[in-house]
């Protein structure tokens, strides 16, 4: 993963500024403010530095970035040099890998996230 892109994402996720959310990259909650999954903060910070629009989509409550809802776009994966759409953070002893998609609706904190990332991309 690039450095630069990292450090911003690890300062993004412990940050507090972001309201975690669960299933998507990013979702419109009952009180009109966005929350994003550990994958959606690095979306919005691609689309602060691009210029990137995040769009309505089949759900009212959901918003895509680039064509996508859960998972990261291509031109996202790109920018930030990672090597597939969902990042592995870590192995158990029986081998198994952590998406970063599963570690975030499975109920880790940003904080918890951004220290695997740390660790491990």
């Amino acid at each position: 993963m690039n450095n630069k892109i990292k450090n911003k994402w690890l300062k993004a996720l412990r940050s507090g500024k972001y309201k975690q959310g669960r299933n998507y990259l990013c979702r419109v909650d009952d009180d009109g403010d966005d929350s994003f999954c550990c994958l959606g903060v690095l979306c919005e910070l691609h689309a602060e530095e691009t210029k990137g629009v995040w769009r309505e989509g089949n759900y009212l409550d959901v918003l895509y970035y680039k064509g996508n809802e859960v998972l990261l776009p291509e031109e996202v994966i790109k920018w930030a040099e990672l090597e597939d759409d969902d990042p592995f953070l870590g192995v158990n002893n029986n081998r198994n890998r952590y998406p970063a998609s599963e570690l975030n609706d499975g109920g880790k904190t940003f904080k918890q996230i951004a220290n695997l990332i740390e660790k491990y991309l």
